[in-house]
């Protein structure tokens, strides 16, 4: 496919940022419902299923409308205020700290702060891409529910709220990552401080190879599982940190982990071996590199990574799959919005990447 796309980037920009319409247009016949719940989380059996789709879907859909306007912020703006109107059914009150549940209207909380967190990206991109101001306000209140799952003992941010059993890098990098953006917006020093501690706790949950494990236990006990996403984001936090600092240590660890990542997880064609709910973020992550290192292979390995998504993971009838080299899903889970985000959500972050910087 890449020798039949124009060889100008910025034809290639807009053949990527049309792949994401494609899927967004799709996401709005298939699981968009004129009734409660708006979206369904997934397509079982070429029906929408009647379960309403989760903070991740959402959050994950919130952060592709974003990249969208990255592309073209004019038009793609209204599209983000509608998803962020949806987005905000999620929102509860209710305390210590108000956050955004897995569902709406649940008569207890079930709040998870990896969940939160993605959202508070998003809202940070929306005030970086968009240029809405109301976005950054709702990011900092979004990142104070986040700290409030910060482990006072070691320093990590819990997964959820109400089990409060392991503290995740998923959780932990991002909202690093968060803290990073809103210090590069607003200059405050405890913004910073939080980044860099986040990033420090990070490190202790990377191997010997680079790659980064995935929680810690409040037992102290390690899941030695590697997800993509969970290296992914310790290197978009280091890059941002570099950014802000301009100490060359964070650019060079970070370039460090995203060769490591590109040996573990990049394979023959571009496919990026992982769930495409994790492996989404591996794009971004090279992409950020590109930014900050032009000579590396890091734009290429983000456009073939792009290219072999949608050649390799969408179904006959146009719905992404669970992993990136195939449309199989799950029999019991289907066809996830989570999957269909994901894949918007890369596919407007390179068409974004390219325009950017041709």
């Amino acid at each position: 496919m890449s020798f039949c796309l124009a060889t100008q980037q910025v034809d290639l920009a807009d053949a990527f940022s049309r792949f994401g319409d494609e899927t967004m247009g799709m996401v709005d016949v298939l699981y968009h419902m004129d009734r409660e719940p708006t979206f369904a989380a997934a397509i079982k059996g070429r029906q929408a299923t009647k379960e309403q789709a989760t903070m991740w879907d959402m959050a994950v859909l919130l952060s592709a409308t974003a990249a969208a306007m990255h592309y073209d912020a004019p038009r793609y703006r209204d599209t983000y205020s509608k998803i962020m109107y949806e987005v905000e059914t999620y929102w509860d009150e209710r305390g210590p700290e108000a956050g955004y549940c897995v569902l709406p209207k649940l008569k207890e909380p079930d709040r998870y702060y990896d969940d939160n967190a993605w959202v508070a990206l998003a809202q940070i991109e929306g005030f970086e891409w968009g240029h809405r101001a109301s976005d950054l306000a709702r990011a900092r209140k979004t990142l104070a529910f986040v700290l409030s799952g910060k482990d006072r003992k070691s320093g990590g941010i819990f997964w959820h709220e109400q089990d409060r059993k392991s503290m995740n890098v998923c959780a932990t990098a991002n909202t690093g990552l968060v803290a990073a953006k809103l210090f590069n917006g607003a200059g405050k020093a405890e913004d910073l401080a939080t980044a860099k501690a986040l990033d420090a706790w990070c490190d202790g949950m990377r191997d010997g190879d680079d790659i980064y494990w995935d929680s810690r236990g409040v037992d102290g006990k390690v899941d030695r599982t590697k997800w993509s996403y969970n290296t992914a984001l310790p290197i978009r936090l280091k890059l941002e940190l570099f950014k802000v600092t301009k100490d060359d240590k964070y650019k060079g660890d970070a370039l460090k982990i995203a060769v490591a990542a590109q040996k573990k997880w990049v394979k023959v064609g571009g496919v990026l071996d992982d769930e495409v709910a994790f492996a989404h973020h591996l794009v971004d992550a090279f992409l950020d590199c590109d930014r900050l290192d032009r000579t590396g292979p890091w734009r290429d390995l983000a456009v073939r990574a792009a290219l072999a998504l949608r050649d390799k993971c969408r179904s006959e009838y146009g719905m992404y799959g669970l992993r990136w080299g195939s449309p199989e899903v799950r029999e019991n889970e289907g066809h996830r919005l989570l999957f269909q985000a994901s894949a918007a959500r890369t596919f407007y972050s390179v068409a974004g990447a390219l325009k950017e910087n041709p």
